[in-house]
């Protein structure tokens, strides 16, 4: 393999690796967004039987799996 082959596979290489990170980015802002619609929707009723660290709890963790 000639050395700008070399070269240019590595460059191919991080292009790809930042845009699956850059992807993975995006899909969890996007999940941390519908749960956090979800919460904003549900009744003050409902809202009473959870604290306010229970509901950070399931937005940090579900976004997170």
């Amino acid at each position: 393999m000639f050395f700008w082959q070399a070269w240019l596979a590595a460059l191919a290489i991080i292009i790809y690796v930042y845009r699956v990170v850059i992807c993975g980015v995006q899909m969890r802002l996007a999940y941390s967004g519908l749960i956090f619609r979800k919460v904003l929707r549900l009744s003050s009723h409902t809202m009473n039987n959870f604290s306010s660290g229970e509901i950070t709890n399931l937005l940090a963790n579900d976004a997170n799996k």
